[in-house]
This record gives C-alpha cells, sequence and structure tokens, in this order.
C-alpha cells in the first residue's frame, strides 16, 4: 500500500512546465543534468537528487539530497 501511495503522490502534486530556453546558471560536470538545472532556476525549485553530479554544485546552486530533503522542516 505504501508503495502504490508513493506512485500516486507525484502525479496530485506535480506541476508541468515548459522547457527553459536559456542556458542554466551553472553547468554540471554531466551536460545531461544541465536542463534540470536550468528549469529548475526558471521555475525557482530545488532539485532532490542523489547524483553525485548534481550534488557538487551544491556551494553554487541549490541542490538537496533526498535524505535533507526528507529531514528538513518544510518537507
Amino acid at each position: 500500500m505504501i508503495g502504490l501511495l508513493a506512485l500516486a503522490w507525484p502525479g496530485r502534486t506535480a506541476l508541468l512546465a515548459a522547457d527553459p530556453d536559456g542556458e542554466p546558471p551553472v553547468h554540471a560536470v554531466d551536460p545531461a543534468d544541465d536542463d534540470l538545472i536550468a528549469l529548475a532556476a526558471v521555475e525557482r525549485a530545488v532539485p532532490v537528487s542523489s547524483d553525485l553530479h548534481l550534488a557538487v554544485l551544491s556551494d553554487r546552486f541549490p541542490v538537496r539530497t533526498p535524505a535533507a530533503f526528507l529531514a528538513s522542516p518544510e518537507t
């Protein structure tokens, strides 16, 4: 049951956003991550990821690990 709730949760709370036009404010080591960074910047969102290519950007761009996200008081 918990797994089904976890799968249903994003569908009820997710918002659709258009692909960003510009360059990301910072570039990741993995160029495939740049689209996520650009989208997060445009939407003023904080990416939650365990991807180490994103984690190393945390001093220049807000990125949270899943553990940090779940431990935050806003969650």
